[in-house]
């Protein structure tokens, strides 16, 4: 399952599809607390108890429901158009086998590419970077979005 709200609706989305979720389910996350919850500028985050969006989606889920933070900075202009190869990497951080099978899906979307984020913690830098980006969009009026490429990652093995 993909979370793809609002930051603001994060928690009562999670609340309203609780019950529907079961153990070894994963659910990703792709929430950013941008500043726009609290009536002030997307390329800003606000500071929220549990460190990410994704820690606090993590935090609502069932026992045995694993949370994956991934997609945040990717454009939703750019997953619009598939016809057209995205360009993007995605960070996906959580549990080792959970963000490996999120990572395994990336692929299926041309040009996107599965970075292994790490731990669940490190959602919030990522989420952090998005707002980062926002900021570059409206600065170099890039309405289809920035993206992030890392350079020198090794191949994926074959």
């Amino acid at each position: 399952m993909i979370l793809s709200v609002p930051f603001e609706h994060s928690a009562s989305t999670v609340k309203g599809v609780r019950d529907q979720l079961r153990e070894g389910q994963i659910l990703v996350s792709m929430g950013v607390p941008l500043a726009t919850a609290v009536g002030d500028g997307a390329a800003r985050t606000i500071g929220i108890w549990q460190g990410s969006c994704a820690e606090l989606v993590k935090s609502l889920v069932p026992r045995g429901v694993e949370v994956v933070s991934a997609f945040q900075n990717v454009s939703a202009h750019r997953l619009q158009n598939l016809e057209e190869s995205v360009e993007c990497d995605v960070v996906v951080s959580g549990s080792k086998s959970a963000r490996e099978r999120v990572m395994a899906l990336c692929p299926l979307v041309p040009g996107l590419r599965a970075v292994d984020g790490g731990p669940l913690s490190n959602a919030r830098i990522v989420e952090q970077m998005t707002a980062l980006l926002i900021g570059m969009n409206m600065r170099y009026k890039t309405p289809e979005g920035l993206g992030v490429r890392f350079t020198g990652l090794p191949d994926p093995p074959a």
